[in-house]
């Protein structure tokens, strides 16, 4: 892992979406898949258009924005720690320079 801010969402996020998505098909909400994928690259929503119907393609919205919500404060944090070094950075350029 060479970015030690992501590592907790790296492995929380595909857990939580995975065991959200066995328990919803447990509970019969979404089909039992297949076992047939699409190609390689297809668009996350097609895809599940393709391999389990609206249903899958819904979840696939659903896990999507699960994810973006999971990995968000990590990102706002990491956002903070890059802007308060870049502001150092510009401070101690200044400094430098006599301004």
């Amino acid at each position: 892992m060479l970015n030690p801010h992501f590592v907790i969402p790296l492995i929380v996020t595909p857990t939580i979406t995975f065991f959200l998505g066995y328990l919803l098909t447990l509970v019969g909400i979404l089909p039992r898949l297949t076992g047939i994928g699409a190609p390689l690259g297809t668009p996350i929503i097609i895809q599940g258009f393709m391999i389990g119907g609206w249903k899958i393609a819904l979840y696939q919205v659903v896990a999507t924005v699960i994810s973006y919500f999971m990995y968000l404060p990590f990102f706002k944090q990491a956002d903070k720690e890059a802007a308060s070094e870049e502001q150092e950075n510009i401070t101690g350029n200044a400094e430098e320079l006599g301004v």
